[in-house]
């Protein structure tokens, strides 16, 4: 049997049994870049899923398990990620660079009045693609995103800016030993016990879904993600997102560490047309944790976007 393109979650449903048909490939951004990308099931409108930073579409599975019965589910992915290669320029691992490989990727596979759904940095990458060109959007999707930098807020403070320098002086330095020290988790039991109390809701999810994200963590290629964490921390949306008009679902968790909810209320209050959401005790990780009453709040949406 041929392995799927998409990390599958542990957990079982009635919905993702029998998975719908999928095609994947490779499309050539605008600067000639190939990246990998997939599309699954059929139907109108198509659903977009962008992930977040060193992450896969893990985090979308459920969800694109659930929509793909009835809509085309597409995504792709970054740069540097996953089955995509690394640019051979840093300017090439930006937010901005990414959206528009959204926008490129949109026009490739023709889709027209989609829907974008994003998860923590993928929000941030969906806002900057509607910000630049919205004209083959319908409607945004934003979980557990920030519009500011992300490090400024993570678990609460700006604790975690000094420790990311450090690294990022020490990656940069001397590369060899950055990449020993980040293959390191790979063989630590700490690290999805760790990710489980700041990243999860252990309670809700489970521990296969948060032990397969760890091994995805630690086989990413620690250069490319100190550059682009290095440019994340440069993004801000707060002056310019009032100027997104698109009907937006912003999701948050209520007990988010990584983005505050207060993050994901900002987000709702600047944008004209935004409905926020707030999943009890839903982590940084909704999607994952609580697929249930994700879809469920994403299916009332799509209603309210075609209501008369």
């Amino acid at each position: 049997m041929t392995k799927h393109p998409r990390h599958l979650g542990v957990q079982k449903f009635p919905w993702n049994k029998n998975r719908a048909p999928y095609k994947s490939g490779m499309f050539k951004a605008r600067d000639g870049q190939e990246l990998f990308f997939c599309e699954e099931g059929q139907g109108k409108p198509d659903l977009v899923f962008v992930y977040g930073l060193g992450c896969s579409t893990l985090h979308w599975t459920y969800t694109i398990d659930y929509f793909s019965r009835t809509h085309r589910c597409l995504w792709f992915d970054y740069r540097g990620h996953q089955n995509s290669k690394a640019p051979s320029t840093k300017n090439a691992l930006t937010v901005e660079a990414f959206a528009d490989d959204l926008l490129d990727y949109l026009a490739f596979v023709d889709a027209r009045d989609a829907i974008v759904l994003g998860h923590s940095m993928g929000t941030s990458v969906a806002l900057e693609a509607a910000h630049r060109d919205p004209s083959r959007m319908q409607a945004l999707v934003l979980a557990n995103g920030t519009p500011r930098p992300p490090l400024e807020t993570m678990l609460g403070g700006n604790y975690l800016e000094p420790a990311f320098t450090l690294y990022a002086q020490l990656e940069s330095l001397r590369p060899d030993l950055g990449l020993k020290l980040w293959r390191m988790q790979k063989a630590s039991k700490l690290v999805p016990l760790a990710l489980s109390v700041l990243g999860f809701n252990r309670m809700a999810g489970n521990i296969g879904d948060i032990e397969q994200y760890a091994r995805n963590m630690a086989d990413a290629d620690p250069h490319v993600f100190r550059q682009l964490m290095e440019a994340y921390q440069t993004h801000d949306a707060t002056a310019w997102l009032h100027q997104i008009e698109l009907p937006t679902l912003v999701i948050s968790g209520a007990q988010d560490l990584i983005t505050p909810p207060k993050l994901q209320k900002l987000t709702a209050q600047l944008m004209p047309n935004a409905k926020l959401v707030t999943i009890p005790s839903g982590s940084h990780c909704v999607p994952l944790d609580m697929p249930e009453l994700t879809i469920k709040e994403i299916e009332s949406f799509l209603r309210f976007l075609t209501a008369p």
